[in-house]
């Protein structure tokens, strides 16, 4: 608020005693006439502290702050072990204890974290392949992927039905198409796919954090020609397209998830 403006407001006060000013702004001499009638008392109000606006949807994944709350988490964990191993359940099954090898519990970890929150999750989650299907697609190859979302991977890139390798787990950060795919900049500054075919970008990876990663919960680095589906809680708006790539990448070592 300027002087101006403030003055307009006392104008307006004052005429609301009975005189009648000219409300301009102006802190003329008949403006300071009417002003030695009044006892006049002013108080100031800070404004509220305005926030900057998440760019990464953070406030909307709580299923992924639900999950990092087991961060560091091991399947040898006596008790950890026993409550993970106890939520097979979520799936109307009993697989036992997860640290059997055969008990790849990446997709429980998933379908846990969601559920922790009172969201849906895949039903038939217990395979990490059924992921690829789950709720709404994030067209990752135009909009990228966003801190988060749920993606389903194939450790031989072998995207199919009844295929093996796979893994599920959250996004650990913001991962643009350019910083996934062979991408350059057209004629008017924006990022199109080289060539008619998407193709990923040689050597670049990804952060993934979740369950059965080097047999714990944690944040491992993963190949971007692994990626085979990126989807979204329908609980939840889809975000917006991912521009800016933001912790994409650790560049660290892959951990083993079978």
């Amino acid at each position: 608020m300027t002087l101006k403006d403030v003055i307009k407001k006392l104008q307006q006060a004052l005429n609301s005693k009975g005189e009648k000013l000219t409300v301009d702004g102006d802190l003329g001499p008949v403006t300071q006439k009417a002003l030695n009638k009044y006892d006049i008392e002013i108080s100031a109000t800070k404004k509220p502290e305005t926030l900057p606006v998440p760019t990464t949807g953070e406030s909307k994944i709580p299923w992924y702050h639900f999950a990092k709350k087991y961060n560091g988490k091991k399947e040898t964990d006596p008790a950890f072990n026993k409550m993970m191993s106890a939520k097979w359940s979520l799936f109307g099954m009993n697989l036992g204890t997860i640290s059997q090898s055969w008990a790849a519990w990446c997709g429980l970890a998933v379908a846990f974290s969601l559920a922790g929150v009172g969201y849906d999750y895949q039903k038939n989650g217990s395979l990490a392949r059924n992921w690829h299907k789950y709720a709404v697609e994030i067209v990752y190859k135009t909009d990228g992927i966003p801190k988060g979302s749920i993606v389903q991977i194939n450790h031989k890139g072998i995207c199919k039905d009844g295929s093996s390798g796979n893994h599920v787990a959250f996004a650990e950060g913001d991962c643009a198409p350019q910083d996934i795919f062979d991408m350059v900049k057209n004629s008017q500054g924006k990022w199109v796919h080289r060539g008619n075919t998407p193709k990923f970008k040689s050597g670049a990876t990804f952060d993934l954090y979740g369950g059965n990663q080097g047999n714990s919960w944690k944040v491992s680095t993963y190949p971007v020609w692994e990626i085979c589906a990126v989807r979204w809680p329908k609980e939840e708006a889809k975000p917006k397209p991912v521009f800016i790539s933001n912790k994409c990448s650790s560049r660290g070592n892959s951990d083993g998830t079978q």
